[in-house]
């Protein structure tokens, strides 16, 4: 298959605080050879947890990426050169050396909200919109940017609820990027897969059923996911490392490993999945 057609798998997963996507990008591809790009303070602290990273060595330690693979850009100054210049001078440069294979960039949100707030300081007050639709236009840009590296590119956003005004007027949800913004079709529509992160209690237990919505005609995030290798069911037990292995398989024409599984059951007998939809 022509490489113009099967660059590797760009994923853009979005949903509420603690939901666990971090953790998903964590599991997904290996620290030692992934750039992790921290948008907002504390973005990878799941790293460090036994518990939630998976990866270790041979002697069983637990593995982490090495420490210039991990920048944290949370500058309030100028906050977008301070991302292109992580990006340019130190991302590209390891891409170009085959030291990185993947980038993890957590979260976007929290830096188009940050720029945002420095656009806005130092603008007119009612600047808001264009100041939003070029805040937006810098983060797709980015995103764009990290395509051309032809890495897998994973990243995070939170999410913008579905809301209805009391005359009826609709603003769908997705991606959050900033207020009054406009443009978050046109900051999603490069990635190849777009996956909405929720959760639910199961019946009669205190347990999160942590899942992936794939589902584009969604009434309340109406085109707002997206799963272009055609690996992804309309609801997904929150495993993104089966579904990059599915989507690798689409790309070199293998046959698709079977899909994640939801956990077993409660023991009052409920069905996982029923309790998801």
């Amino acid at each position: 298959m022509s490489t113009a057609i099967a660059r590797k798998p760009t994923v853009l997963q979005y949903g509420p605080g603690s939901v666990g996507k971090t953790v998903q990008s964590i599991r997904a591809v290996p620290p030692e050879r992934t750039f992790f790009l921290a948008l907002e303070p504390g973005a990878f602290t799941p790293l460090l947890s036994p518990e939630l990273n998976p990866w270790r060595s041979a002697s069983g330690k637990l593995m982490l990426p090495p420490t210039d693979q991990l920048v944290s850009c949370v500058d309030r100054d100028d906050p977008e050169d301070q991302v292109v210049r992580a990006v340019e001078r130190r991302l590209a440069p390891m891409v170009e050396r085959g030291r990185v294979g993947a980038v993890v960039v957590s979260t976007v949100s929290a830096w188009a909200e940050r720029m945002y707030d420095w656009r806005m300081g130092r603008t007119a007050r009612d600047n808001y919109q264009n100041n939003a639709m070029l805040v937006a236009r810098v983060c797709r840009d980015l995103m764009y940017r990290l395509f051309e590296l032809d890495v897998i590119v994973i990243a995070e956003a939170h999410e913008r609820p579905f809301t209805q005004s009391d005359d009826g007027r609709v603003k769908t949800g997705g991606p959050k990027l900033v207020p009054h913004d406009q443009s978050t079709q046109g900051f999603l529509t490069p990635f190849d897969t777009v996956l909405r992160a929720r959760y639910t209690l199961r019946p009669g237990v205190r347990i999160r059923e942590r899942f992936y919505e794939c589902d584009p005609g969604h009434p309340e995030h109406e085109g707002r996911m997206r799963d272009r290798w055609d690996v992804c069911r309309a609801v997904e037990p929150m495993d993104l490392r089966t579904i990059l292995r599915r989507v690798n398989a689409r790309a070199k024409g293998l046959e698709l490993p079977p899909p994640a599984e939801f956990a077993a059951a409660p023991s009052n007998g409920a069905d996982a999945i029923e309790a998801l939809v």
